[in-house]
């Protein structure tokens, strides 16, 4: 699995249906430019598409549509139209999901849930998208009950001062590594968030100190 950044980027939903209307709804919420095409449209994603500064075409798919765009979502009620995309898609060297057959296309989509800072994504090989929605929402609620997304939040705020105040390399790597490691979550789980702040402190100044530290001296 890999994540696309389509912030910005020009998506071409074909299809107007309840999955055109899933798979453009998560993608306008990242950010994608959508245009849809297709005889029908669900008003949410009509909302979607002209929200995101894209535009909505009541009409069928004509070859040629996918040109200029960088992403292409064959998702239309028939599975010879998703087909027809598919195929144009490739020829035009535009990355494209078909909903009706995955293989026909270079990108997936899966279920995904977020806790916090983490995003689940499940995908069962075909098996049942509706069964990968529940297996989804069920890891979700049971790391939301967790300490994980407490300790996340927590860890990538001091991310950043870390970056700040060190430069790059291993020694800053490994202290990286420790803000989401072992100890700090005990650390949370028995001290709560300001334990957790104090080994974070202490943490950051050995660090600090050891590199800069000559070589061959204890800081």
């Amino acid at each position: 699995m890999a994540t696309l950044d389509v912030a910005g980027l020009g998506v071409l939903i074909v299809g107007g249906g309840v999955v055109a209307r899933r798979r453009g709804e998560a993608l306008a919420t990242s950010g994608a430019v959508l245009t849809v095409v297709a005889p029908e449209v669900d008003d949410v994603l009509s909302d979607a598409a002209l929200t995101s500064g894209g535009a909505v075409h009541r009409r069928g798919y004509r070859d040629g549509d996918v040109e200029g765009f960088g992403l292409v979502v064959a998702a239309a009620g028939d599975a010879s139209v998703n087909a027809r995309v598919a195929e144009n898609a490739a020829v035009a060297g535009v990355w494209c999901n078909c909903a009706s057959d995955p293989s026909a296309g270079r990108v997936g989509f899966v279920a995904e849930r977020r806790a916090g800072e983490v995003r689940i994504g499940v995908e069962t090989g075909g098996a049942s998208a509706s069964a990968a929605r529940d297996i989804a929402t069920e890891l979700a609620e049971t790391i939301g009950q967790s300490d994980w997304v407490g300790l996340l939040d927590e860890a990538k705020a001091w991310r950043a001062r870390v970056q700040r105040d060190m430069p790059a390399g291993a020694a800053r790597q490994a202290v990286l590594r420790e803000l989401a490691g072992p100890i700090a979550r005990e650390r949370l789980a028995q001290g709560g968030r300001e334990a957790l702040t104090g080994y974070y402190e202490s943490l950051l100044s050995d660090a600090v100190k050891a590199a800069a530290a000559p070589r061959g001296e204890v800081a």
